[in-house]
């Protein structure tokens, strides 16, 4: 990535970047965007999907995509963007993309939360989006979010919103999952803690023992100059 970042800085002017399916980890796209397309100010489509994002992409994303200002089409599908989703809603909702046109979001894991995030978007900052893309996420296709997406189209005489006949919904046990891990992250936290609080007090102890011995060293030879004197 550190090799394309070097590509797109020397080549700012590119209007197209298609970049899907290639494997890119979230370290790589974070390097990626940030450090390379963030300076492509003339890009009108970008396309990088079924890549890896989570929130650390996602964070990297949302903090270019408001210089992206004659974006047309923007995709992100199949990227695992899940939490993060809400960075990217909240930087298209400065208004900067006016452009766009056509925004993929399909299959990120992307909850109700997520969706709301998107319909604020959609309806205050992007007045000519033409296709949102939004089906293979976490959230019901009877959820009033998408009644709601359905309506700010329809009331715009443009733009539609994709079928959504695969979405996941989260289940009862994988709420639970996650809560699970959610506690076992605390645990291994408060653990660490624990550790590092130990290995302070360790240090403390042997900063003050060593200064004890430096002490007792200096009235030792102290005590030896005096003898000396005396003898003398």
């Amino acid at each position: 990535m550190r090799a394309w970042v070097e590509a797109y800085r020397a080549n700012n002017s590119v209007k197209t970047v298609k970049m899907v399916q290639n494997g890119i980890r979230p370290e790589g796209i974070e390097v990626l965007i940030r450090d390379g397309l963030s300076n492509c100010n003339e890009l009108e489509t970008l396309d990088l999907q079924d890549n890896t994002f989570t929130s650390r992409g996602s964070k990297a994303l949302a903090g270019a995509v408001v210089g992206w200002e004659k974006m047309v089409e923007l995709g992100v599908g199949d990227c695992l963007l899940g939490e993060g989703c809400i960075e990217v809603a909240k930087a298209l909702s400065i208004g900067k993309n006016k452009g766009l046109k056509i925004l993929r979001l399909q299959y990120n894991e992307i909850d109700a939360n997520g969706a709301k995030a998107f319909k604020y978007a959609l309806e205050k900052a992007l007045p000519v989006l033409e296709k949102l893309e939004l089906n293979g996420n976490k959230f019901s296709e009877d959820d009033e979010v998408v009644l709601d997406m359905k309506n700010i189209f329809t009331e715009r005489g443009i733009g539609e919103l994709d079928e959504l006949d695969d979405m996941e919904e989260e289940s009862d046990e994988e709420e639970e999952e996650e809560e699970e891990e959610e506690e076992e992250e605390e645990e291994e936290e408060e653990a660490e803690g624990g550790v590092k609080e130990d290995v302070v007090k360790r240090a403390e102890k042997e900063a003050e023992q060593m200064v004890t011995l430096e002490n007792d060293k200096a009235v030792d030879d102290l005590a030896d100059l005096l003898a000396k004197k005396v003898t003398v």
